[in-house]
């Protein structure tokens, strides 16, 4: 009987050995078969990468090199601001994309109501103003009645005052974009019903668009000669484009800050499927050489240039004429006044040869500087 005990003992104990033997070969197992998974994981991650693109998506890659085909992609943000992002840059004006943005969100037809305009005996002082009158006198010169062409107006203020397309939309038919990232300002043109497309953008100074910063004039205080701020407004400008004399401004007006979508005139261009521009007047207040420069001029023509160019008050800036005369301009008249800012008006080559002489004859009644 104790030697029958003794053997059921050892046979129990025998059995609960092999038992824990078992399990730990199981664990020592499962840890092996684990630390193999995690060290051919190591090797396979060892030039894991994790980048950002322009998009906002976030890229996980394996492997030492990374295929596009290789990575897992997540998107960090929603499509809206995806989008807008996108905008800020550096793709190509004639971007696909870009295009239909500035066409479905950027853009405003022309109306078809009747014109409501200022015509209080304050605010159209500004047609005594002499800048006024020495643009107006040759638009008249250079384009005589020509009906039915198309304009580009960038720094448009309001629409109306010191415009130099409303006297052409109004008598004879033009239609064109008016161009103005003031919002202020863009809101009060928005009610005077022009006859032409609207924008609330700014133009950009490269071939992409982008954000940038405006500074926004205001007066600082109600004085007698400036009942209308569009003196102040008229000033606000580009803070990556300003120059000197914009800061000596600064100092007369009251500034805000705001930033705005500045889009290529070239992709505007596209949207109003335009190639030709008959006339083009420029005044943003420093950023139009730029504006110029970087404009496909093998894609489109322009026959008259209205262009307001900072920093004469010394001399001609003779790189930036040479520019546009290698473009095929000719400057027909200039202006500079006491702050050295020059209102210059070119005229293309071929639109001279074939109008020079009716020119010349609707220009007897002012002495031009280029004469």
């Amino acid at each position: 009987m104790q030697y029958k005990l003794s053997y059921r003992r050892w046979s129990w104990q025998m059995w609960y050995s092999v038992k824990r033997l078992g399990s730990c070969a199981y664990k020592l197992t499962a840890f092996l078969i684990i630390a193999l998974l995690l060290g051919a994981l190591f090797i396979a991650t060892r030039g894991v990468h994790t980048t950002t693109d322009e998009d906002d998506q976030f890229h996980i890659g394996l492997g030492s090199q990374h295929l596009t085909d290789d990575e897992v992609k997540f998107s960090l943000c929603d499509e809206k601001f995806i989008k807008r992002q996108r905008l800020k840059g550096p793709l190509l004006y004639d971007d696909e994309y870009i295009i239909n943005v500035f066409r479905d969100e950027y853009l405003v037809p022309p109306s078809t109501q009747e014109y409501r305009l200022e015509t209080s005996a304050k605010y159209i002082e500004y047609m005594t103003l002499n800048s006024w009158i020495f643009l107006r006198s040759r638009v008249k010169a250079v384009l005589g009645r020509t009906a039915r062409g198309f304009f580009v107006e960038a720094g448009a203020l309001d629409g109306q005052y010191l415009s130099n397309s409303l006297p052409l939309e109004r008598e004879l038919q033009w239609t064109g974009l008016l161009v103005e990232a003031n919002p202020r300002s863009y809101q009060k043109m928005l009610t005077k019903n022009r006859k032409a497309w609207l924008s609330p953008a700014c133009l950009s100074p490269a071939k992409f668009p982008q954000e940038m910063i405006l500074n926004m004039m205001e007066m600082m205080n109600a004085r007698s000669s400036y009942d209308y701020p569009w003196i102040a407004r008229g000033s606000s400008h580009l803070e990556e484009t300003a120059g000197g004399d914009q800061e000596i401004i600064q100092t007369q007006f009251h500034t805000t800050y705001a930033r705005v979508q500045c889009f290529p005139l070239a992709t505007m261009l596209l949207a109003l499927n335009v190639t030709h521009i008959d006339l083009l007047s420029l005044d943003v207040e420093g950023g139009e050489p730029d504006i110029l420069r970087s404009l496909p001029w093998s894609q489109l023509t322009v026959s008259v240039m209205l262009v307001e160019h900072h920093g004469e008050s010394s001399s001609r800036d003779e790189g930036f004429l040479n520019f546009i005369t290698d473009k095929g301009f000719r400057v027909f008249d200039y202006q500079t006044d006491n702050e050295g800012i020059t209102d210059y008006v070119f005229v293309s080559d071929k639109y001279w040869q074939e109008h020079g002489a009716e020119i010349l004859k609707r220009s007897t009644n002012f002495t031009r500087a280029e004469s």
